[in-house]
């Protein structure tokens, strides 16, 4: 057999089993909150694949010269956990979180989320751009993608599987235009300076689907069957994957396009219901609901 279906294969078990014991301890230690259905169930899930992102990634990427990877993901992941532990959900919006400070003086969680997104996104393009003859549009470019992308997953993270659903079309359209619109100058330094390809990992037969994609696809099972919650932490750190990934494979043109193309989204969800209009076209409700338990145009 395959070494690396084998792989695979030890590898999902092991997450399984992981995932399975994790949801027993927090409906033990009632860690719990209210899904779309009003039942209990696991929240912050997603701090179980970070966590398993992290600790493989500090043995790879770290010693590959490049921890931008790491950084975005456990910067967006962290901000994303405060918001989950300590965040007032009577506020949404960004345009809600800024005005509450501006008309009540106070600070919520999701105001430091969004400034901490924004300074996070600036260290990882930094980091990037260390080296490099980076024009600062670019880096202002890449500050304001990852962001985006996080807080984009993050918005579509109201029913189950809609934030992996999205991510993946979303990381999809991106290695699609990426073969018309790529940052050739850019993937040839990450080559040279870390000896990896555009995902951040070296060699051919490297475990690049146990490290990334496994965690979520095994993780999956529990959130499109609404066993369990990824939380912000999670989100933001599937948000901020994407959007590191477009950093590393657009060209500046390709990243201004999905920019905005991301903050038209962002505007429009600030007046409209996302689940709302998505019942009330047939085809992408049916994508929306595809493998889930949730039944026809549910509303809400």
């Amino acid at each position: 057999m395959d070494n690396s279906l084998v792989s695979v294969a030890v590898f999902g078990g092991l997450y399984a089993l992981l995932f399975w014991a994790t949801s027993r301890v927090f409906y033990i230690r009632h860690w719990t909150k209210p899904n779309w259905r009003g039942q209990q169930i696991p929240a912050c899930m997603g701090s179980v694949w970070l966590l398993i992102w992290v600790l493989t990634w500090t043995s790879t990427c770290f010693l590959f010269n490049n921890p931008t990877l790491c950084v975005a993901v456990l910067g967006f992941g962290v901000l994303g956990l405060v918001d989950d532990l300590w965040g007032n959900r009577g506020t949404g919006g960004l345009a809600g979180h800024f005005s509450e400070f501006v008309h009540n003086r106070r600070v919520t969680t999701g105001a430091v989320k969004a400034i901490g997104g924004i300074a996070v996104g600036f260290l990882t393009a930094h980091l990037l751009s260390l080296g490099q003859n980076t024009p600062i549009a670019s880096v202002l470019t890449w500050t304001v993608l990852i962001a985006l992308c996080a807080n984009a997953i993050n918005l579509l993270d109201c029913r189950p599987g809609r934030a992996i659903k999205g991510a993946s079309l979303l990381l999809l359209a991106v290695y699609a235009v990426s073969r018309w619109l790529p940052s050739v100058e850019l993937q040839n330094w990450w080559l040279q300076n870390s000896a990896t390809g555009p995902m951040g990992f070296a060699g051919e037969g490297d475990p690049i689907l146990e490290m990334v994609f496994l965690p979520i696809v095994v993780y999956s099972f529990l959130d499109f069957r609404s066993k369990a919650m990824m939380g912000d932490v999670g989100s933001n750190a599937l948000g901020a994957l994407v959007g590191w990934y477009a950093m590393v494979t657009l060209s500046l043109p390709g990243q201004a396009i999905l920019v905005a193309l991301l903050l038209a989204f962002h505007l429009w969800t600030e007046k409209h219901s996302l689940t709302e209009f998505l019942a009330r076209h047939p085809v992408l409700d049916w994508l929306d609901r595809v493998g889930t338990s949730r039944p026809k145009a549910e509303g809400g």
